[in-house]
C-alpha cells in the first residue's frame, strides 16, 4: 500500500488549517504593504507640490487691477513692483477695460505667454468660470489673471522665492501605516525612540 495513500482526516483538517493561516498572513501583509506604499507615494508627491510653481511657498504677490494700465517692473515708481533684479525697471503695463485685461511689454523685453514669446500687446485670460488662466513669464516670474468677487487681480510666482528655495521637507507624523509590526521586517524601521 502506498504511504501517501494513508491520509487521515485530521491530517487534511490541520493541512488545511495551516493553508487558511498562510492566506490570512499574505493577505493582512500586502494590505499593509499597499498603505505603506500609498502613504509613501502621498509624502512624495506632496514633497513635489511643495516643490513646485503651484506651491504657496512660490507666491511673491497679489496686485488688483485699477481701471486703465497698471504699470510693472523693478522700479519703485511702478503701480506693480517686482522683486529687485528679477525684470527690467520698466517692463510695460496691464490694462484693464471693463472686464478684460491686456498686457503690453517694452521693446526688447523677452516675455512669453503660455510659453510662446509675445512681441507688444496680448489679451489676457483670468482664471474666470473655472478655467486655466493664462501664464505670463518673465524669467524666473509667472504672473496670472485671476477673478475674486468680481474683481481682478495679477498674481504674481517666483520660482527664486526664497521661501521655495529654503523649503527641505515635511515634518510628517508617522502614520499606523508606519507602525513597527504593521509591515514585513524587510521594510520595518525602528522609531526613534526605539533606537536608544
Amino acid at each position: 500500500m502506498n504511504p501517501l495513500a494513508r491520509v487521515d482526516a485530521s491530517s487534511l483538517q490541520q493541512a488545511a488549517c495551516c493553508f487558511m493561516v498562510a492566506v490570512i498572513l499574505a493577505s493582512s501583509t500586502s494590505a499593509s504593504d499597499k498603505a505603506f506604499l500609498e502613504d509613501m507615494k502621498y509624502r512624495n508627491d506632496r514633497i513635489a507640490w511643495m516643490r513646485s510653481e503651484r506651491s504657496p511657498l512660490a507666491l511673491a504677490g497679489l496686485f488688483w487691477l485699477k481701471a486703465g494700465k497698471n504699470s510693472f517692473g523693478t522700479d519703485r515708481s511702478n503701480d506693480f513692483v517686482l522683486p529687485v533684479g528679477s525684470a527690467p525697471g520698466q517692463v510695460g503695463y496691464f490694462e484693464l477695460k471693463e472686464n478684460s485685461v491686456g498686457v503690453d511689454v517694452g521693446i526688447g523685453t523677452l516675455v512669453k505667454l503660455n510659453g510662446q514669446s509675445i512681441s507688444r500687446w496680448a489679451k489676457l485670460k483670468s482664471d474666470a468660470s473655472g478655467t486655466q488662466p493664462d501664464v505670463l513669464e518673465l524669467n524666473h516670474l509667472r504672473m496670472k489673471v485671476i477673478e475674486r468677487g468680481g474683481k481682478l487681480a495679477v498674481r504674481l510666482i517666483d520660482l527664486k522665492n526664497p521661501l521655495l528655495l529654503a523649503f527641505r521637507e515635511i515634518g510628517f507624523y508617522e502614520s499606523c501605516a508606519l507602525k513597527l509590526n504593521s509591515f514585513p521586517t524587510t521594510l520595518r524601521r525602528k522609531s526613534k525612540w526605539q533606537q536608544s
